[in-house]
């Protein structure tokens, strides 16, 4: 692939290759500081996420090139889709995200014709259920986070109780018949 091969647009927002300047930025959020964020890209150049042969990693970006977070999607023809939609902070509640979750299923339903996305989230995020439901995810079960697997996130954002990751699944039939194409 092209360095900063852009996969999809929406509206107001592209899905773009990873590139190498976008860890710093990554780590800000997750993976426990830059050098951990080093370490993930450079194991995702090599395999992939073992979820599926096909998994990729991709940075999110406005139309005028702002890095605004990153996701991560892979799609079956006919099988399983699945990913993750992660929006830097000082971006949160200006509906990018609700633009990269449809723009991700999208590339899953429409370009890879998977029959079925299932992900999850935690249970705190408000904000990531109501994305979620303007799609038609339905929940079909929630599994108790292990305290020692937690995150300082999901500590703060959750304290003094435990915290479910809720599993949610949409067919690309429902997503094609709530005006997703």
């Amino acid at each position: 692939m092209t360095p900063g091969l852009v996969i999809k647009e929406g509206p107001r927002i592209r899905i773009r290759q990873l590139r190498e300047e976008d860890v710093p930025r990554m780590a800000a959020g997750a993976f426990g500081g830059e050098e951990g964020a080093k370490r993930w890209y450079a194991e995702e150049l090599e395999k992939g996420d073992g979820a599926s042969k096909d998994f990729r990693q991709f940075a999110v970006e406005t139309k005028s090139g702002e890095w605004i977070g990153w996701t991560g999607f892979y799609g079956d023809p006919g099988g399983d889709a699945g990913g993750y939609f992660t929006i830097a902070e000082p971006f949160r509640g200006q509906g990018y995200g609700t633009e990269l979750v449809r723009c991700a299923l999208e590339v899953m339903f429409l370009d890879c014709e998977a029959a079925r996305c299932t992900i999850d989230y935690h249970d705190w995020n408000e904000a990531a259920a109501r994305t979620y439901a303007k799609f038609g995810f339905e929940e079909t079960q929630r599994i108790r986070i292990p305290e020692d697997k937690l995150t300082d996130e999901d500590r703060a954002m959750a304290p003094d109780r435990p915290v479910d990751a809720v599993v949610i699944t949409l067919t690309r039939e429902k997503f094609l018949g709530a005006g997703g194409e």
